[in-house]
């Protein structure tokens, strides 16, 4: 079995799921650490291979999409708050917090939210 690792968290916004699984990838890695599922403009949740350790503040760099706000990719600071077994035992959903994003990240995740998000109605699929 593998480990489950888990903090309690009380998040302030409904986070919004993505309809693309955009690669995210440590600051300067070549290999992408995982997904990018869901965002919010205070936290995000990734799906990944392998546990990430909880507790971390991480450089993560996502690739977006399309250009936004003259940008191809965006680089965040986040801090892993849990991380645990998804419903399919091969991957892992960890939750972050972001820490201090600029008012250019977060436009760049309201346009993300805008037009890269299931709309409410559709809820999850």
């Amino acid at each position: 079995m593998r480990p489950v690792l888990q903090m309690e968290y009380k998040r302030k916004q409904k986070r919004r799921d993505l309809i693309y699984y955009l690669i995210v990838f440590g600051e300067n890695a070549e290999q992408p650490i995982g997904h990018l599922v869901d965002i919010t403009a205070e936290g995000m949740m990734l799906i990944s291979e392998e546990t990430i350790e909880t507790d971390k503040v991480f450089r993560l760099r996502i690739v977006l999409p399309a250009e936004i706000e003259g940008s191809k990719e965006v680089t965040l600071s986040a801090k892993s708050n849990w991380c645990r077994e998804d419903e399919n035992p091969a991957f892992y959903n960890t939750g972050f917090k972001l820490i201090k994003p600029s008012p250019e990240h977060i436009k760049i995740i309201e346009h993300l939210i805008q037009k890269y998000c299931f709309k409410e109605s559709l809820g999850r699929l």
